[in-house]
């Protein structure tokens, strides 16, 4: 496995050591699965991610093709489309109990058009969670080709940790530029102007479909 960033730094107890991001590969699968679903239980993703649903199990065949082929197919209207969708693995020394290689996070983005990318999910395996290495690994990421792209993110609002999530995207250059439904969408302040736009644009719809009494 290709070493994608690495960078060394004073970890949360000052040991200095190395962190480390490398693609997410299939073979992550079934560990990014169970970050999933735990955080799904939590609130932090939706709470279907946690059960056997046909929705769930739409999304997590979706999730291994992205990991195996760089996309995964959207239904837009009648046409399924394929959406690229890539992501990396965090590992660091820091982490308790942990090898330099082994991962304790991820970060997966999704295309938005020509808008660039989604930052769409994060997940920081629960153990080593409060040490820092969510902001490593959010900074890694963004330092990328498409993390440079990834102007956009989400955040569920019922999720226990999602004002922390928050303050770690506002650090890194995220504003909210939108919410309701549930969730709150932050633009990062070097996006162009036009994907501010459309993510406000998008709020707007949502209210006037809404007060239609649309879905």
């Amino acid at each position: 496995m290709d070493r994608v960033a690495h960078g060394r730094g004073e970890g949360p107890r000052g040991t200095g050591a190395a962190r480390v991001i490398a693609p997410a590969l299939p073979s992550h699968f079934p560990w990014m699965r169970s970050l999933l679903e735990d955080g799904a239980r939590e609130g932090s993703f939706d709470a279907d991610l946690a059960t056997d649903s046909f929705d769930a199990r739409i999304f997590f065949a979706n999730l291994h093709r992205a990991l195996s082929v760089g996309s995964f197919v959207c239904e837009r209207g009648d046409s399924p489309v394929d959406v690229r969708a890539l992501g990396y693995v965090y590992s660091s020394a820091n982490a308790r109990g942990a090898s330099a290689s082994t991962p304790v996070g991820f970060a997966l983005m999704k295309a938005l058009g020509t808008l660039g990318f989604e930052l769409w999910l994060v997940a920081v395996e629960r153990p080593w969670r409060g040490c820092g290495h969510g902001t490593a690994m959010i900074r890694e990421v963004l330092a990328t080709p498409a993390g440079a792209l990834a102007y956009v993110a989400r955040l569920n609002d019922a999720g226990r940790r999602s004002h922390v999530i928050r303050n770690i995207l506002c650090g890194a250059g995220y504003a909210v530029a939108r919410t309701g439904g549930g969730a709150q969408w932050l633009v990062r302040r070097d996006a162009p102007d036009v994907i501010l736009r459309a993510v406000r644009d998008c709020a707007e719809h949502a209210t006037h479909r809404a007060a239609r009494g649309e879905s």
